[in-house]
């Protein structure tokens, strides 16, 4: 157990660690959880087991060795009897000033039980005197008796403490309604205010009243200097707002309405782009007229830059004809100011006339070179087959650059053809695997498909173009998630050691570690290069690593038997944020990564080592969540035993 500190951060805090007031050898030792008592004492629930997680799903707890300790000083007294059921008013009113929080809280109860107006009289001059603490808890206790009058919330509205101003924020929203004195204050609290938790707070109760009551707050905090770099509460602020986008759309759009305030960091950085997402999103011919009238409001190409973005992620299955032709002619105005191209309606629509246009741009070069990826891009979205020899001969055309070349292969990855697979696979050897970009792009594609693999894999197995080494673990085992039971046991023939392992071989593997580590000792510094060669990649520790798997830094790395568990079965235990999803797409591919957002109609997925991918729910045959974990099995097989003391001697230190 240890003393923290805990130091103002925005509006939020962090803890300082300062030193332990308990420690224990005892590797059964699991406090979780901890209370003060009405003697002044701290009391500590010790879970007291040998298993720290839910590793192991059998039921192994031991169900008979929970404690409970007490921590107190060597001065500390017996508290005698005491029943605060039987105390007075008068009483109670002297308890909230105790300095143990103990206290402070049965009174706090006993008043909320009671609902005595007669309170109210004794608990006033607490409220209104010196001590900041007690003025606090004088207002909670006269909101418990029911006596928290318009002017008494005017009054700790206009407190000199802080948190007495952010309660009083907090009771009115609690509350979901205000009279207008109330409500008028509160707008003025909004523009004024500079703590930050006091604005957290009036951005979260603005969000429980009614819209007419909460826009003018919303629209103060949003011109409030200390709204502008505070991440925390500009997200509590859109939530509010996003609480009023649509039944309040038109006084909302009226915010955006002075050109000034869209220079403000929280509007450029955070709201409109979410505004219009949440629009466009929606979808139906109000929430697309009200998306035309934000872009209308745009005061700057930098602006209208930013949500035209927003809108083409959100409506990008959205057929043209189904939008107002207001949202179409801007969004065309933009896109040929943009770069986008003033042919990209035209090929989401599938005009024939337009596509043979852009199959011309693509095919001659013409044109800025943004304006001729989006068409590229584009026929991989429509699936228009004619683009197909034009991408192919632009994929392994060396004069071209290698965006254009990247491009075109992902968009090439959209059409389900075996055919065309086999074609990409045989361009790999001489044509795609000397640029390190395009030779991962090109590998990655072939695991999307089952088709596509087994190509690849004749290369491997049979013709002997490619070398099995020249394939990386991660692309074999995303072969193997395509399940696909022929190309499984084909892949196991050639990367044996890519295979799950068995429980015997697990246990090998624990007892090659427990034989290291028995024997001998490591070197900490030796032990941070194998750290770095084989984990670093992924995990963090002390600062340093890759960000792919869990932080390693905060965990009880003097567990050996966990730590040694996780590593051989990476598998039985997958911490939340690094489940892996496989989302397979109509037009067959399959994509194995990380969900990093998820909404009502779109998924955005990260798949290992690629840029993130957006995806039309609508669009997806499933989505599946995944047992197994990126992290690959088999480790401790490239270690010998010293290196091995050497890493847990990092690891521990």
């Amino acid at each position: 157990m240890q003393i923290s500190r805990l130091e103002e951060q925005g509006s939020s805090f962090k803890a300082v660690d300062e030193s332990k007031v308990l420690s224990s050898q005892d590797h059964w030792f699991r406090p979780v959880d901890i209370k003060a008592g009405p003697d002044g004492a701290v009391y500590i629930a010790d879970w007291y087991d040998s298993r720290l997680s839910h590793v192991d799903p059998r039921d192994t707890w031991n169900k008979n060795t929970g404690r409970i300790y007490r921590l107190r000083s060597k001065q500390s007294q017996p508290q005698g009897q005491f029943d605060f059921s039987q105390y007075s008013i008068s009483e109670l009113t002297t308890a909230l000033k105790s300095e143990n929080k103990w206290f402070r809280q049965q009174a706090l109860r006993q008043f909320g039980d009671r609902n005595d107006a007669q309170a109210i009289h004794a608990l006033l001059p607490l409220f209104r005197g010196n001590n900041a603490q007690n003025a606090l808890e004088a207002l909670w206790a006269i909101h418990l008796s029911g006596g928290l009058s318009d002017d008494l919330v005017i009054e700790a509205l206009e407190h000199k403490d802080p948190y007495v101003r952010l309660w009083a924020v907090r009771l009115v929203g609690d509350n979901k309604q205000a009279s207008k004195i109330v409500a008028d204050k509160l707008v003025q609290l909004a523009r004024q205010e500079r703590h930050l938790e006091v604005i957290g707070q009036l951005a979260s109760s603005a969000k429980r009243l009614s819209g007419e009551l909460a826009i003018p707050i919303i629209a103060q905090l949003i011109v409030n200097p200390a709204s502008q770099h505070d991440i925390e509460n500009q997200m509590l602020i859109w939530w509010a707002m996003e609480s009023k986008a649509v039944a309040y759309r038109t006084a909302l759009l009226k915010i955006f309405s002075k050109q000034n305030i869209w220079q403000l960091p929280i509007v450029k950085n955070v709201l409109i782009t979410r505004l219009m997402q949440r629009y466009a999103l929606a979808g139906g011919m109000l929430n697309y007229q009200t998306s035309a009238e934000l872009l209308a409001l745009s005061p700057s190409d930098q602006d209208s830059k930013i949500m035209l973005a927003a809108l083409q992620q959100s409506i990008q299955s959205v057929e043209l004809n189904l939008l107002p032709e207001q949202l179409v002619s801007q969004m065309q105005l933009l896109q040929n100011k943009f770069g986008e191209g003033k042919l990209s309606n035209g090929i989401k629509q599938k005009d024939p006339t337009v596509i043979q246009e852009a199959l011309s741009i693509i095919a001659k070069g013409k044109g800025q070179a943004l304006e001729r990826l989006s068409y590229i891009k584009l026929m991989g979205q429509i699936q228009e087959t004619q683009a197909i020899p034009i991408l192919l001969k632009l994929v392994i055309d060396g004069t071209e650059t290698t965006g254009a070349r990247f491009e075109a292969l992902q968009a090439l990855g959209k059409f389900n053809s075996a055919e065309l697979g086999s074609k990409l696979v045989s361009y790999y050897p001489d044509k795609l695997r000397a640029d390190p970009l395009l030779k991962d792009a090109a590998l990655s594609l072939f695991a999307t498909r089952a088709e596509w693999a087994k190509a690849l894999l004749i290369m491997v197995n049979q013709t002997r173009q490619v070398k099995k080494a020249d394939i990386p673990d991660h692309i074999v085992r995303k072969v193997k998630l395509l399940n696909d039971q022929a190309l499984t046991h084909q892949v196991d023939q050639i990367w044996p050691e890519v295979r799950v392992t068995n429980t015997d071989e697990k246990s090998q593997e624990i007892s090659k570690i427990k034989q290291a580590l028995d024997v001998g000792k490591g070197i900490a510094s030796d032990g941070k290069i194998v750290f770095n060669q084989y984990c670093g990649a992924c995990h963090q520790l002390f600062g340093q690593g890759g960000h792919l798997g869990p932080d390693l830094t905060g965990y009880d790395r003097n567990n050996v038997n966990s730590f040694v568990l996780n590593i051989v079965d990476p598998n039985a235990e997958i911490r939340e944020g690094y489940v892996l999803y496989q989302a397979k797409h109509k037009n067959g591919q399959s994509l194995v990564g990380f969900v990093q957002d998820r909404n009502a109609s779109q998924l955005i997925l990260k798949p290992v080592g690629q840029d993130a991918v957006t995806f039309m729910l609508d669009d997806l045959v499933s989505l599946e969540v995944q047992s197994r974990s990126i992290m690959p099995e088999r480790i401790i097989e490239h270690l010998s035993h010293q290196q091995i003391r050497d890493l847990f001697a990092y690891i521990r230190q």
